[in-house]
């Protein structure tokens, strides 16, 4: 991973290109450690995150861990958390977050995403989450991310149906806030960050902190849908999904 610090905006990259930045829980914790370092900057006022290359922004989990991570309910939960602190850390950031989609963005790089106050993609990124093809499950404030840009129903095509949007379709369903030429996405996050800066801070850490507390109301089924995503990854099925993937690779 890299980080770049300036002014008062800051930078993190995940560096995999070889995989398409897909990422291990080794990136996930340190992307949760780099924003909580972060956060304890004052002289910061904005914050970036984007992937190395044209080809993905993150393309989702590395999946030769998954036999490890796979061994026990124990190891599951800790992989689970992991990425979850890493997402809900940059949500509940008292500073805008803006994701800068710099191609594909898979499973954890839309739910990395979804984390981010603004999302502009580059043209031709692709969207989706093939949690039904490899068995898992996903973080109960991950799906409630999606289902408030989305809707529903964009969410049940995402999550049941395993549909994939172009960035023209995405914009459209609100899935991000703007597409933009390869070229041009760099100047316009800088734009964005520059009238950011501009404004209160206060007023956007409370914006942010109201806003999160509108996004995340715990259902009734709260509980039951939590054992149902680690029902999901703890299942001879997962496991057998995951070890026909690492075959064909």
């Amino acid at each position: 991973m890299l980080v770049q610090r300036e002014d008062y905006w800051a930078r993190i990259t995940v560096n995999r290109p070889r995989i398409m930045n897909a990422a291990d829980m080794a990136t996930w914790k340190s992307i949760g450690d780099e924003v909580a370092r972060l956060s304890q900057d004052p002289g910061l006022r904005v914050l970036f995150i984007t992937g190395t290359g044209e080809r993905a922004f993150l393309a989702g989990a590395d999946l030769n861990e998954f036999p490890r991570i796979l061994q026990s309910r124990e190891t599951i939960k800790e992989y689970i958390g992991t990425v979850s602190r890493a997402c809900d850390q940059l949500e509940a950031l008292d500073i805008p977050v803006i994701a800068e989609i710099n191609g594909a963005a898979i499973g954890g790089g839309l739910e990395l995403a979804c984390a981010c106050d603004y999302r502009i993609a580059v043209e031709g990124s692709k969207f989706g989450i093939p949690s039904a093809d490899v068995g898992l499950g996903l973080a109960y404030a991950d799906v409630a991310r999606i289902v408030a840009l989305a809707g529903t129903m964009r969410a049940r095509e995402l999550l049941i149906f395993g549909r994939t949007y172009d960035a023209t379709e995405a914009l459209a369903i609100g899935l991000v806030n703007e597409v933009v030429p390869r070229e041009q996405l760099f100047t316009r996050s800088k734009e964005l960050a520059s009238s950011l800066a501009a404004k209160a801070p206060l007023s956007i850490r409370s914006a942010k902190k109201v806003l999160l507390s509108v996004a995340h109301p715990r259902e009734p089924y709260y509980a039951e849908a939590v054992e149902s995503i680690y029902a999901a990854w703890d299942s001879a099925e997962m496991r057998q999904r995951i070890n026909k993937r690492l075959k064909r690779n």
